[in-house]
């Protein structure tokens, strides 16, 4: 990709350390924000898959957050905002959930800067290895609404960790 910056990097490089920063600093200050909401069991974590890798916080049903990077088809930089409508247990440790939710993308691919927004429907099992330890793995298929329009599928593996 042709250097625009002036500064030796390309855009799509800047872009990519640009908001690999912002997927840890906002991964830290949702920790921070919720963690001052009494009463709540918070869950911390880290997953891979589609998105490629990222954040994932959580605390009672609502809101469980997601802030990923994806590059499998382009730079995407995501937030995901699910409602878990149901989560029941299957046989102790192991749960069932599914929800809606809402996800919003920055990226490069359609124009530097652009972003698009959809909504999805997560479902998955949560294994509790301990009372602090949760083992997950979670598909969510989606409809992007704007930008450009189409459906889209996110799967992957997590570990949280409870406070």
């Amino acid at each position: 990709m042709e250097d625009l910056s002036g500064k030796g990097t390309s855009v799509q490089g800047g872009f990519v350390k640009k908001y690999l920063s912002i997927i840890v600093l906002s991964g830290l200050l949702l920790f921070q924000v919720s963690a001052s909401a009494a009463g709540s069991k918070i869950g911390l974590g880290l997953y891979l898959g589609e998105p490629q890798g990222g954040v994932t916080l959580k605390f009672g049903k609502f809101p469980v957050i997601g802030v990923g990077w994806s590059g499998l088809y382009g730079n995407e930089f995501r937030i995901m905002v699910d409602y878990w409508i149901m989560n029941r247990e299957l046989q102790a440790p192991i749960y069932w959930y599914w929800g809606v939710g809402g996800k919003l993308s920055l990226h490069s691919d359609y124009g530097f800067g652009s972003f698009g927004i959809g909504v999805r429907v997560p479902f998955g099992l949560q294994w509790f290895i301990t009372d602090k330890w949760e083992l997950y793995a979670e598909t969510a298929p989606g409809i992007r609404i704007f930008n450009p329009a189409g459906f889209w599928w996110d799967a992957g593996l997590g570990v949280r960790y409870y406070f």
